[in-house]
């Protein structure tokens, strides 16, 4: 019974033994290597002189955008420049002022004889207002069905429709031009109006009260 179990011990030592020896791992050389990783390209050592790569956005409005007060009012300073002289000269071509009266009222202190004396009559005004918007037309000829004066051409704006196209020049002078002109010329609130009409630049959509009845916009070129 010892002898047939000790038998069959060895038969299953030696069958564990071929087990072992059969699952034992291949050497290394025998497995399949990698292929190596190429090396990363060296990186080039950053230049402190070198010129930025970001992009640059320029500050330059856009074309078509609307044009703002200041540059609009520097437009309107050089027409005004071009045109003081005409006016000047035509204002005392018509009108000269009555320096006795003005002396009577200066020595009995009366300063409203005195304003009556000395400034022009409400015709006067009229005609002199006619005859400058009529050369500010005349010099700007050449500018006007391009939508533009001599000032703003030099600042590089334009006139234009608010649907996107040019103002027949007929809109633009009698539209646009004559009635800012005529209101000037009204007797004491001539000169509010104009202020009025100024100041309605500030809106948001920057328009003044002559764009208003023009239906137009000023634009960047």
């Amino acid at each position: 019974m010892l002898i047939s179990f000790l038998r069959v011990n060895h038969h299953y030592t030696n069958k564990c033994r071929l087990l072992v020896n059969s699952t034992q791992l291949k050497p290394m050389s025998d497995v399949p290597s990698m292929p190596p990783v190429p090396p990363m390209p060296p990186v080039p050592p950053e230049n402190p002189y070198a010129a930025p790569q970001s992009e640059i956005i320029g500050t330059h409005p856009a074309s078509g955008q609307l044009a703002s007060p200041w540059v609009r009012l520097v437009a309107a300073l050089i027409d005004g420049i071009i045109l003081a002289p005409i006016n000047i000269l035509v204002t005392r071509l018509l009108f000269k002022p009555d320096e006795a009266a003005i002396a009577a009222a200066t020595a009995q202190g009366d300063f409203t004889a005195i304003m009556a004396a000395s400034s022009p009559s409400f015709m006067i005004t009229l005609l002199s207002s006619v005859i400058g918007i009529a050369a500010l037309i005349a010099i700007n000829w050449k500018f006007l069905p391009n939508g533009q004066t001599i000032g703003k051409k030099v600042m590089k704006i334009q006139i234009k429709s608010r649907t996107g196209g040019l103002l027949p020049v007929n809109d633009l002078i009698t539209k646009r031009m004559l009635p800012l002109y005529l209101a000037a010329a009204i007797p004491f609130i001539g000169g509010i109006l104009v202020i009025v009409d100024a100041l309605c630049i500030f809106r948001p959509g920057r328009n003044t009260l002559h764009d208003d009845l023009a239906n137009s916009k000023v634009v960047i070129l």
